[in-house]
């Protein structure tokens, strides 16, 4: 052992025991330093102490990354959990694991899943996360159902038609009365120079 270690040594608390009886002033004491106590006080000197609420933040902020699957999702967040010191670690896996997922739909599923247990959320992403890839694989893409979703949330085309008609007739009216009033001011300027 180095200097340093035997400084940290000297400052480590240890269960001593007294061998003898009585009140002899010879009694001996005797320290509680087997191979394995001593390891776990150096561990508990030596490695840094978690700050709960950082792991617990980091846990709760985090959502599945666009290019992450939903098992990489889930192993990144079981990694994370496991340093959060929670009494019920699959009650909030599973909450973090629904609202963090990217797939807006999914998400939704999943919260009107009645009695959605962990395993069972994991399972319909998974297979949801499959199906998608088949379907990409078949030339179908969430592209084109975003594209679709979009479209039936725009007015229909008969509005649209309407709409443009209605602004075609008041710029044309509009411009009609200001070539009028530009004609009759015209008029006025002509007839007052002859008066």
């Amino acid at each position: 052992m180095g200097r340093e270690s035997e400084k940290i040594l000297s400052n480590l608390e240890f269960r001593v025991h007294t061998v003898g009886e009585g009140t002899d002033a010879r009694e001996e004491q005797e320290v509680d330093t087997d191979f394995e106590t001593l390891i776990s006080k150096f561990d508990a000197y030596f490695i840094v102490k978690r700050n709960i609420i950082h792991e617990r933040t980091q846990f709760q902020e985090r959502k599945q990354k666009e290019t992450e699957t939903v098992e990489e999702f889930y192993r990144s967040l079981r990694s994370l959990v496991a340093h959060c010191q929670y009494t019920d670690i699959d009650d909030q896996l599973q909450d973090r694991f629904v609202v963090g997922l990217k797939d807006v739909r999914l998400k939704e599923k999943l919260q009107l899943t009645h009695d959605l247990t962990l395993s069972k959320a994991i399972e319909v992403a998974r297979q949801h996360e499959q199906i998608k890839q088949q379907m990409k694989q078949q030339g179908f893409n969430a592209s084109s159902d975003e594209a679709r979703d979009e479209f039936r949330s725009r007015p229909h085309r008969q509005n649209r038609d309407e709409d443009m008609m209605s602004t075609t007739r008041y710029t044309s009216y509009a411009g009609n009365r200001d070539e009028r009033s530009h004609h009759s001011d015209q008029k006025n300027a002509s007839s007052s120079s002859r008066g």
